[in-house]
């Protein structure tokens, strides 16, 4: 069973286009005419509407790391070291890599949010409440406590 759609805006345009597909389909060699998807079929295929799937992967974006160790070596965990050796001064960037670090989930937390209950203390040190806030002259100290 062969089922074909012809599509035309005029009368004449469907005639025309129906000819057309009788003539390819009786192997005469006449060339198709290419069907163009209207305004209202491109937006339908583009936008995508609702929540996306259960079942599909999390963006790496939304992951946050999970370090695992082994529960008899819990009680000396290191902390990321996420900021790569610089000899030139401390970023924004590498302060900010560092309390990422420190906020990660380790073994021994009871709580998800014992993370940033660390990264706040360290933070409130300094009389600061968001890492946005962090001034310059600070980085050097804040990484310095991200890394006892």
């Amino acid at each position: 069973m062969l089922q074909v759609t012809v599509s035309g805006n005029t009368r004449d345009e469907l005639v025309s286009n129906l000819m057309a597909m009788v003539e390819a389909i009786a192997g005469r060699g006449v060339a198709m005419p290419v069907a163009t998807p209207t305004a209202c079929e491109e937006a339908a295929v583009e936008k995508k509407r609702g929540r996306p799937r259960k079942d599909a992967e999390p963006t790496p974006s939304n992951t946050a790391p999970v370090l695992e160790i082994p529960p008899s070596t819990a009680s000396s965990v290191p902390v990321l070291d996420s900021t790569p050796a610089a000899a030139g001064p401390v970023t924004f960037e590498q302060v900010k890599a560092a309390l990422q670090g420190v906020a990660a989930q380790r073994p021994g937390d009871t709580a998800v949010t014992d993370g940033y209950k660390r990264v706040a203390e360290i933070l409130t040190r300094y009389g600061y409440k968001t890492v946005k806030e962090i001034k310059p002259e600070h980085f050097e100290a804040i990484l310095g406590d991200c890394k006892k």
